[in-house]
């Protein structure tokens, strides 16, 4: 009888600990499938977003795929922002940047809990003038880096907003 009591206790701290384990390793704010970045590049990205994170809550990831195949940008990034589930639980306010290289499109979608913030002109703009232009050079970092910086600047100035739903439309 005190065999299995400790087996089992054995078990349930062992799960308890995977379980632990996970939550902490969760936040992988750089994910690079097609190792376009240096491994200093994601190094430097990652600590600056789990900074970020830590400081103000909200969750900026980056996804770097070779394509969206059947899906558009749009659809691939809602989806991939669903199963990834970026933001903080009722507050919303995650951010993903994708880009698919071989497809050469980009996107930025934004938490429900940002949207006073980071409106869709604004990302547009930020694609735009912030991150084309660098990748147009094959300069992939600076971009990424460059919208990164511009993103935080806008949360940290609008902390008041973050998380504020009302009159923001669900689909």
């Amino acid at each position: 009888m005190k065999k299995r009591i400790a087996i089992l206790l054995i078990v349930f701290l062992s799960i308890s600990i995977v379980s632990c384990t996970k939550d902490v390793k969760k936040y992988n704010p750089v994910i690079d499938e097609i190792n376009l970045l240096s491994k200093s590049e994601k190094k430097q990205l990652s600590e600056n977003l789990i900074e970020f994170k830590k400081e103000f809550g909200s969750e900026i990831v980056i996804l770097i795929i070779d394509s969206t195949h059947e899906q558009t940008i749009l659809e691939y990034s809602i989806d991939m922002t669903d199963k990834m589930k970026i933001g903080r639980k009722g507050i919303y306010d995650g951010i993903l940047i994708t880009l698919a290289k071989d497809d050469r499109q980009v996107r930025i979608e934004v938490g429900y809990g940002l949207e006073k913030i980071v409106k869709d002109e604004i990302a547009g703009n930020i694609i735009r003038n912030d991150m084309l232009p660098y990748f147009r050079n094959g300069e992939y970092y600076n971009g990424l880096l460059k919208a990164v910086i511009y993103l935080e600047k806008l949360i940290t100035e609008n902390q008041e907003l973050v998380g504020d739903l009302e009159g923001v439309l669900f689909y």
